[in-house]
């Protein structure tokens, strides 16, 4: 692989002011100073807590969806409306492979009386909106989802009160929100003031989800990864889900996207209401001793998770390679006999390894249904819209969707003939770009500058450094350590440690000191109790000296000088 410097800048803070796109970090202080004034602004909030609150006596039922976003989305509400004291609190999550995402006529038929609030869905479905307020019930629709758009025109769903920055253009000051954002910010309107807890499940939805950590998202996170790791500030079944994830002396977004997010959405990709488990486990707020088998068995479900995904993706590599679909555009695969929860999971890694937008399906109880993830300029719902008389379902947003194909033949190939698909040049794999070079020795202190500049993530991605001068030494015996499956490689040097994900079939001298170049990210490791620089790089290369004296041999040769 070529690597390249990206561009003229030289400092942290210069790298991270482009990345997040602003042109002086005092902007980042006036999203504080907005966000803790409670003034960014959504049209109808206000309008959506009074509604609510005439609820206070009836029955109160919160819809959410299965996935990370929609659990916290509910999580949030149920602690709100309880606190405040409302005397018939519910929730309903749609089950993910029997019903499918969000309200459907089946939890409109449950409900019989009352006010439904969505959170995280209800966009996209104004035939079920309409058929809920037929019934008689007071809907208030809160979602982040585009919406429905039929011959171009935005249909929006005729609820009582709709909540919408996508859907509803102008709507509010910022509309990067994930359904948990915009729940917090209706129970901010509810409660009257800011709230740790609750801001600590937004915290996490907006992470899970993927949403771009700029504006009040980056105030939002940078707050709940405080919160979460303090018991005072979470709920207790959260803490509990982070220290079974010995996560309790430190989190990072990544930590969020990687584990905690993962357990969230493990429970109901491996069981049909499984999601119910962790709103549970989110809202409960009793022993903490209870808490942890709670969150223990996510942990375990997630262990389940990652076999079913080892196992699919395996099958899915045979079937691309066996019909020979390198290339395609979209990437469209049909593998049998996969979990409907693991099928994201598929498309999302699919399109990772292969560049381009990637749909995953398969024959779940008589339908085919599936799961797209896209990569940046190709709007994957837009594409949708355009092949919607080859669906029987479909929904999503730009980087992701949901969908049930009629006949697959006719589908695939109406997508791979738009303009888009068949315009589409994927990423160049065999060219690289890193922000900044720095020395060996200079870890510790750009480590502290990246540190004011996170979290990082979506819409503030991690700088990529090239590392120059990192000698090894040895520890347990050897220079490289291979880890996990075998495929991981750490390498011990002075400042820090440096981990390869895939690289340990080119890092096969263990036992020789070296120094190398390296490429990747940086940050500090909390494990075990102890706390280490490291540098995760995805590429490398040997550095040319004569020879690479040990510290040993160095301060011998020192002392025979003096």
């Amino acid at each position: 692989m070529k690597w390249r410097k990206r561009d003229g800048l030289e400092t942290v803070f210069d790298v991270f002011m482009r990345n997040i796109g602003i042109d002086s970090l005092e902007v980042v202080n006036e999203w504080y100073k907005k966000s803790n004034a409670l003034s960014y602004h959504i049209d109808l909030l206000s309008e959506a807590a009074e509604l609510i609150k005439r609820f206070k006596d009836k029955t109160v039922t919160i819809v959410g969806d299965y996935d990370a976003d929609g659990i916290t989305s509910t999580s949030i509400l149920v602690i709100a409306l309880t606190r405040l004291g409302f005397s018939d609190v519910r929730y309903r999550i749609p089950k993910r492979f029997s019903e499918g995402f969000g309200i459907s006529e089946k939890i409109v038929d449950e409900i019989n009386s009352g006010l439904v609030v969505t959170v995280d869905n209800g966009i996209a479905q104004p035939e079920i909106i309409k058929k809920a307020k037929e019934k008689g019930l007071t809907v208030i629709v809160t979602d982040h989802h585009e919406p429905l758009v039929v011959d171009g025109k935005v249909i929006l769903p005729e609820a009582d009160i709709v909540i919408d920055p996508n859907a509803i253009e102008g709507s509010a000051d910022f509309n990067g929100y994930c359904g948990a954002g915009i729940a917090y910010k209706l129970a901010v309107e509810l409660l009257g003031k800011s709230d740790p807890q609750l801001l600590s499940l937004a915290g996490v939805g907006t992470v899970a989800d993927v949403m771009p950590l700029k504006e009040e998202n980056y105030v939002f996170v940078r707050k709940a990864l405080t919160y979460l790791i303090n018991c005072a500030t979470t709920t207790t079944g959260m803490y509990a889900l982070i220290s079974s994830l010995t996560l309790t002396k430190h989190i990072s977004a990544k930590d969020i996207g990687f584990k905690i997010g993962p357990c969230a959405n493990a429970a109901s990709r491996m069981n049909d209401d499984g999601a119910k488990e962790v709103v549970e486990l989110l809202t409960f707020n009793g022993p903490f001793e209870k808490a942890i088998p709670m969150a223990e068995r996510l942990i375990e479900i997630n262990e389940e998770r990652k076999t079913a995904k080892k196992e699919g993706l395996e099958a899915a590599e045979r079937i691309i390679s066996d019909e020979c679909l390198y290339g395609e555009v979209p990437l469209v695969v049909n593998v049998p006999d996969v979990k409907h929860g693991i099928i994201g999971i598929l498309a999302g890694a699919l399109c990772e390894k292969y560049k381009v937008p990637a749909i995953v399906v398969s024959d779940i109880e008589g339908a085919l249904k599936g799961s797209a993830r896209s990569v940046e300029g190709y709007n994957i719902k837009n594409a949708l819209d355009k092949c919607s008389d080859t669906l029987v379902a479909y929904g999503g947003h730009e980087g992701a969707a949901g969908l049930t194909v009629g006949n697959l033949e006719n589908f695939k190939a109406k997508i791979q003939s738009l303009p888009e698909s068949v315009d589409f040049v994927p990423e160049s794999v065999e060219e690289a770009f890193y922000d900044l070079v720095i020395n060996a020795k200079d870890i510790p202190s750009t480590i502290e500058e990246l540190e004011k500049c996170g979290p990082f993530g979506e819409g503030n991605p991690e700088i990529v450094f090239k590392i120059e001068g990192f000698s090894t030494i040895p520890k347990y015996g050897v220079y490289v350590k291979t880890m996990g499956d075998g495929s991981i490689v750490k390498i011990f040097s002075k400042n820090c440690s440096a981990i390869g994900f895939g690289l340990a079939d080119r890092l096969k001298d263990t036992k020789t000191p070296k120094r190398y170049t390296l490429y990747g990210t940086l940050s500090t490791n909390y494990f075990g109790g102890s706390v280490e620089h490291q540098i995760e790089f995805v590429d490398f290369e040997e550095e040319v000296v004569e020879k690479i004296e040990t510290p040993l041999a160095a301060r011998l040769k020192a002392l025979a000088v003096s």
